[in-house]
């Protein structure tokens, strides 16, 4: 799930899962950007 514009956001991967990728995406109305962030479980 996306974070939202204009929001303060705090992320943590879950015990046994790493970051596999980010994306963002850049909004001048709020001068903000939105993350999506991918995690996979480690083996």
């Amino acid at each position: 799930m996306p974070t939202r514009f204009d929001e303060e956001f705090t992320f943590s991967c879950p015990l046994n899962y790493i970051i596999s990728g980010t994306e963002s995406d850049h909004e001048n109305k709020y001068e903000d950007r939105r993350w999506k962030i991918q995690v996979l479980q480690s083996k």
